[in-house]
């Protein structure tokens, strides 16, 4: 899937939404699929941003928000967030502990 969109948030804002499922990656490999998040008056939210990942990316699939070297930062529109997925790599995480969101047990 690759386009851009404009669809209903959870929250009653419109969210913009530009997808790219890696199959046009101009760059060096791996390959990354991409979900851009925008509204016209703010950054986007939490829930908001879980959404357009749940509408993009499998319940299993780990997918990635960065925050990279300020001197790294383009900035072509204020109020956007990215999700990233990079294709066929296995990204290392944290103990589980540490990433859970409290709705389940832990060991």
């Amino acid at each position: 899937m690759a386009g851009m969109f404009v669809i209903d948030g959870p929250c009653g804002t419109s969210l913009r939404v530009m997808v790219s499922d890696g199959t046009d990656w101009p760059f060096e490999l791996p390959a990354w699929e991409h979900a851009s998040v925008s509204t016209a008056s703010r950054t986007p939210n939490w829930r908001e941003m879980e959404f357009v990942r749940e509408l993009c990316w499998m319940p299993d699939e780990l997918v990635l928000q960065f925050s990279v070297p300020r001197d790294k930062h383009i900035n072509c529109h204020p109020y956007c967030l990215h999700l990233w997925k990079p294709i066929d790599v296995q990204i290392p995480l944290p103990p589980p502990m540490t990433v859970s969101d409290g709705t389940k047990e832990t060991p």
